[in-house]
């Protein structure tokens, strides 16, 4: 009796091993908005956070930290159009058609003239069923997500 308990208990800590083993570690955490039906894989340790047409992603705040700035920032609006035209204060330094997962728009790279001389920043417009999706940098600052997360954009 005591064999077959040991034996047992060898056969589900070796099978325990093996599931954990082959698992993988997600450092992703995907975000779902119902309301404008999109989804977005967001490293972890950030959040999103904001009103319902003006999300930002943020780093979430340690407890030495004051609140992070955002890394990126998505506007959602009605409309069809996903080209950015030059205007007194911005300069449109290239533009691309793209699709990221099927939904079609344009990648723009523009310069402000109020930033720094240089400062190119992308910004992704998505155009599905009516609804513009804006994604783009915090004030044209680097972000080490952001291509990531544009990437991983889903209609759902």
């Amino acid at each position: 009796m005591s064999k077959i308990f040991i034996m047992l208990l060898v056969v589900v800590i070796l099978g325990s091993i093996y599931y954990w083993q082959g698992r993988k570690v997600s450092d992703e955490q995907n975000y779902l908005n119902e309301e404008w039906k999109f989804s977005l894989s967001i490293p972890e340790g950030f959040l999103v956070s904001g009103n319902d047409t003006l999300l930002s992603i943020v780093k979430k705040p340690s407890l030495d930290d004051e609140t992070p700035a955002p890394d990126m920032r998505i506007k959602i609006e009605k409309g069809d159009t996903t080209s950015i035209d030059p205007a007194d204060d911005l300069k449109v330094v290239s533009q691309e058609e793209i699709s990221i997962n099927n939904v079609k728009g344009h990648k723009t790279v523009v310069s402000y003239k109020d930033y720094p001389e240089g400062s190119e920043c992308p910004i992704y417009r998505l155009h599905h069923e009516g609804v513009i999706f804006e994604l783009s940098l915090y004030e044209c600052l680097e972000s080490a997500i952001f291509e990531s997360v544009v990437q991983s954009f889903k209609i759902i």
